[in-house]
């Protein structure tokens, strides 16, 4: 069914995007900046030895899409989206927000049981540590465990809970 979408989607977008599949694709690094803590920012992205622009994908054993990354000008720009290879394929691993090769807006994983997320965060333009609320679900349950707040480079508890209710936080 996924593979029929995603074939109807390209007749029906038509190929104003390039798509790729990542394995056609050289990433270089640029050299690397001081303050790149995950060592992203350098990383760029070439297909037929110009700039990537477009949407580079890969497919599961399978044939179901595994991942989508889209990129403008040789940096990830947009989201980044992979599902767990599984004969459905409908369950998500995670989605990932870019802007300009750098980490930029929601950050989700998912339970490879289920269909929640069991970890959300959001960046801010590259910075090494998340801003805001993150939260995190039990993988089998589903439940809510964790909510907290980020202050620099700490994550601070802010609920915790136990089989989905209020707990004190330890």
């Amino acid at each position: 069914m996924r593979n029929l979408i995603f074939i109807l989607l390209i007749i029906i977008c038509g190929c104003s995007e390039k798509r790729v599949l990542i394995d056609d694709l050289t990433i270089k690094r640029m050299g690397y900046a001081d303050d790149d803590c995950y060592n992203t920012y350098n990383r760029v992205a070439y297909y037929e030895s110009k700039l990537f622009t477009g949407l580079a994908f890969d497919v599961c054993g399978n044939g179901n899409i595994k991942e989508e990354i889209n990129y403008f000008k040789g940096k990830k720009d947009g989201m980044h989206i992979k599902w767990w290879c599984s004969s459905d394929n409908i369950h998500l691993e995670f989605e990932r927000g870019y802007k300009n090769g750098l980490r930029h807006g929601l950050w989700r994983e998912y339970s490879p049981a289920g269909d929640w997320p069991w970890d959300e965060r959001y960046y801010e333009m590259g910075k090494c540590y998340p801003v805001g609320v993150e939260k995190h679900w039990d993988e089998e349950t589903g439940n809510i465990s964790f909510e907290g707040h980020w202050e620099g480079q700490e994550l601070i508890a802010d609920k915790c809970y136990r089989n989905g209710m209020l707990v004190k936080c330890e």
